[in-house]
């Protein structure tokens, strides 16, 4: 066989080995991640003020009911104070003073919360900007042949006044904890939205440089809706664009705060392995293929009951011993996991990117799940000393 030969026997052998690694079998398992902030973990109880700003109620309304389903382990981790009364004296207008934030921590204080959410929307504007899109149209054409279809023969460029509107919106959150005084966290999260309005009206370039006429002038402006400098976007596109940056914006919180404050739920994919090295009985066989089929299709649970019995027939199976590691990995037993990956990469005899990736995601996971276990310590630490005063 020559070396060219050789080269392309292969690269069809690793296009084919890549091939058959992206359709292996997969399932997907929720694992418990560990809040990003950790010092945000011993709160309990927290109180969310009326943010200020364009929309601010509509925000703190908002994750205040983001807060209350904050579940894990089938628990709400946070408890949100109620604060109607503390709304009305701290956000009312019969109480510009309590406005203050050390004034407004001691209000809060007083419902019996560690921490207020707060915040403040420091962005809302819809602007336009004018601007010219250029194109290039026939203006002349010449049949040179009886019978054919005419030709451009003389070409001009033209102007179309167009305007980009652009709304813009922004919020910054803020968690104080109460006793501290200290920010626990802060982030903020912004959105643009963008609409483009051309005319058909056209103005031709002009070789001498100079103003555009008067009615393109006028075009412009129309565009915007007033011949005003920053330019505002017009009035029935405002509202428009502004819900979706708001809308938008918003999205990026819900997503980002939980993950920020709190243990939270991440969906991963794991592979199986199918193979039926070492597996000499029919019955072994047929369990490792249906447990598989039931695994694909939502069914783990039963899929484990499967190839544990197929485990009994057959002790030399590196899939069986793999595919039961990635049962135990379901329970969250990682200890168990870890030991049956590592017998699996004895019994399997050769390098597994399979086997390796479920040793690694084994030794992250153990580290998160002690800082899981941290948070949720000092969690249940903070509700037990507020449990006597109540």
């Amino acid at each position: 066989m020559n070396y060219k030969g050789y080269l392309k026997i292969v690269f069809v052998l690793a296009i084919a080995a890549t091939v058959l690694t992206a359709c292996a079998p997969t399932v997907r398992i929720s694992k418990l991640k560990p809040a990003r902030v950790s010092t945000a973990a011993h709160l309990n109880k927290i109180t969310v003020l009326t943010f200020d700003g364009k929309k601010g109620r509509k925000i703190s309304h908002r994750l205040k009911k983001m807060l209350e389903d904050i579940y894990v382990g089938g628990e709400p981790y946070f408890s949100v104070v109620s604060e109607d009364t503390f709304y009305d004296r701290a956000s009312g207008k019969q109480c510009k003073t309590c406005l203050d934030e050390k004034n407004l921590l001691t209000l809060a204080k007083a419902t019996g919360a560690d921490a207020v959410l707060a915040g403040s929307v420091t962005e809302n504007s819809c602007t336009a900007e004018l601007f010219e899109k250029k194109e290039t149209r026939c203006i002349e054409e010449t049949i040179f042949k009886k019978g054919a279809e005419p030709e451009c023969t003389r070409w001009r460029e033209f102007y179309r006044p167009c305007v980009k509107s652009t709304a813009s919106y922004e919020f910054q959150v803020r968690l104080v904890e109460i006793k501290t005084g200290h920010y626990i966290y802060t982030d903020s999260f912004q959105s643009k939205w963008q609409s483009t309005t051309c005319r058909d009206n056209m103005e031709p370039q002009s070789y001498y440089g100079g103003l555009r006429s008067r009615s393109y002038r006028s075009t412009l402006i129309e565009l915007a809706g007033a011949p005003r400098r920053p330019l505002r976007c017009r009035s029935e596109l405002e509202e428009e664009l502004l819900n979706n940056a708001f809308n938008t914006a918003y999205s990026k919180a819900e997503q980002e705060i939980p993950h920020n404050i709190a243990p939270y739920y991440e969906s991963i994919r794991i592979s199986l392995m199918t193979s039926t090295k070492g597996i000499k009985d029919t019955k072994a066989k047929a369990l490792l293929s249906n447990g598989v089929k039931l695994a694909r299709n939502h069914n783990l649970t039963t899929a484990c009951n499967l190839w544990k019995e197929a485990k009994a027939i057959t002790t030399e199976s590196s899939s069986l011993t793999y595919n039961l590691g990635v049962c135990a990995e379901f329970k969250n037993k990682l200890e168990l996991a870890e030991e049956l990956y590592k017998k699996a990469t004895v019994q399997h005899g050769e390098v597994s990117d399979t086997i390796s990736q479920a040793l690694n995601r084994i030794t992250k996971n153990k580290k998160e799940m002690g800082l899981v276990k941290d948070q949720l310590i000092e969690q249940e630490k903070s509700r037990q000393r507020k449990e006597p005063a109540q």
